[in-house]
């Protein structure tokens, strides 16, 4: 069957029914209508239960990255906070050993230089534990320098120590994030 066979026989139907086939029609176009409408009303609730529950799972979790954003940065806060603790803790000993050795010039006796020891081996380990490399090595290198002057392998400077000093302070200062910046002397002392 062709269309125009096809069309001929839904126009005689049509025109069969006359003013009942318009009242049919327009029943069905209005019956169609309102099924159109609650379906659509249907899955407009559908979506919108969706919408919410994929808000409610967002939310919670992107508070749960905050939380642990929250908790890592205080982690690191304590962790920084340690670390100031220990790197005033493992200098101390080493300012006011050279200070008596070297800039109030007092005779160290056999006991001071063992108990610098014990406590420079203390250190060490500590500086092992919990500094990076860098900050380690540099301690030790102002270690060798302090001993060898001790030791008139080298000869003291207060330059030499106050460079070796800076260059250790400034990996400490990048370690705990305080400043990336270096800081020098720049006065005449």
């Amino acid at each position: 069957m062709n269309i125009v066979a096809a069309l001929e026989i839904t126009l005689a139907v049509i025109l069969s029914l006359g003013g009942g086939g318009s009242i049919v029609f327009a029943l069905s176009n209005c019956l169609g209508k309102i099924w159109a409408q609650r379906l659509m009303i249907a899955e407009t609730a559908k979506f919108q239960k969706e919408i919410e529950a994929l808000k409610s799972d967002l939310n919670s979790k992107v508070l749960k990255e905050i939380e642990a954003l929250k908790s890592d940065l205080n982690s690191k806060a304590v962790l920084n906070k340690q670390k100031i603790e220990l790197y005033t803790k493992t200098s101390e000993p080493l300012i006011n050993f050279i200070l008596d050795c070297f800039i109030h010039k007092k005779i160290i006796s056999e006991e001071a230089i063992i108990k610098f020891d014990k406590i420079r081996l203390e250190t060490t380990a500590h500086l092992s534990m919990f500094a990076p490399a860098a900050v380690f090595d540099q301690y030790n290198t102002m270690i060798d320098y302090t001993y060898n002057c001790l030791e008139k392998v080298d000869e003291w400077s207060f330059k030499e120590f106050e460079t070796l000093g800076l260059k250790y302070l400034n990996l400490i200062r990048k370690d705990i994030n305080l400043h990336s910046d270096e800081v020098t002397y720049a006065g005449s002392r």
